[in-house]
């Protein structure tokens, strides 16, 4: 079976880039990915809405409000 997909071209490249160091192809990853989605009967891993977690590279350099605290006493 034939399926088309719409992406961004910048997304696609970056995909492309990790999917060639890896070792497979575009369409074996999105193979591996549907049969996890069937294996475990939804999304393979968790999705978050991006307002509710903040991008991951605030939170690394952020420090958390107790160390702030702890550092000032």
């Amino acid at each position: 079976m034939t399926t088309t997909l719409r992406l961004n071209d910048d997304l696609k490249r970056a995909c492309d880039a990790i999917l060639d160091d890896i070792g497979i192809s575009f369409s074996a990853a999105v193979t591996i990915f549907m049969n996890e989605v069937v294996r475990t009967g939804g999304i393979p891993f968790m999705v978050r809405s991006p307002k509710a977690v903040g991008p991951a590279k605030d939170m690394q350099t952020k420090p958390e409000p107790d160390s702030e605290k702890r550092q000032e006493e």
